[in-house]
């Protein structure tokens, strides 16, 4: 009690010291251990599965495709670079295409906010980045997910589940009413193992 005036700044780093050392145990990295005494209030804090801090605004940076090894897209000097640089055949590149508008739950939204309005997509980071993917390369994202839910419902959806890292849209395939097409999108350490 009557050490508090005078040694609260060594009380409080005492306790951030204490805490840090607890936070260590359970592998949570503190950077910078004055942040937690600048700040004024905190309501909500958002971090990733890995414990970072995000803008919540994903990009596709690199991709592979089969054993083709890794390839860099710089969508700020090459925005269609998957198009038009990629050397691989067009109907891979239409099972890309396929395979992201398939399984998808982003909607596409009108932004009037400013002098001209323009259309961006909207849901969950990972799938709005994909998306934005596909319209950095010039693909006309609207008619793809007009004619997916034309000739190509959907018949059954799981949704991403903890435990398998997946999730799962299961469609018809177009003028092929008997069969239907299976999407995985997931954790490559659980999806490749269950692909041939």
């Amino acid at each position: 009690m009557v050490c508090i005036p005078e040694g609260l700044p060594l009380a409080v780093s005492l306790a951030m010291a204490l805490s840090t050392s607890s936070l260590k145990k359970d592998e949570i990295l503190i950077k910078n251990l004055e942040s937690v005494q600048t700040c004024a209030m905190l309501h909500e804090l958002l971090i990733s599965k890995t414990g970072t801090l995000t803008k919540g605004k994903l990009d596709v940076v690199k991709y592979q495709l089969f054993n083709q090894g890794t390839v860099s897209n710089d969508s700020d000097k090459f925005p269609d670079s998957f198009n038009k640089e990629l050397g691989i055949s067009n109907e891979l590149k239409d099972i890309v295409k396929e395979t992201i508008i398939s399984n998808t739950d982003v909607r596409i939204e009108c932004n009037d906010k400013g002098s001209t309005p323009f259309y961006e997509p909207k849901g969950q980071e990972l799938e709005v980045g994909l998306i934005q993917f596909l319209m950095d390369n010039e693909e006309d994202v609207t008619n793809m997910f007009i004619n997916r839910n034309r000739f190509a419902p959907k018949v059954v959806q799981l949704p991403f589940d903890q435990e398998f890292k997946r999730k799962i849209v299961v469609r018809q395939v177009q003028e092929q009413p008997d069969t239907v097409r299976v999407y995985i999108k997931g954790a490559p350490e659980y999806i490749i193992p269950i692909c041939s």
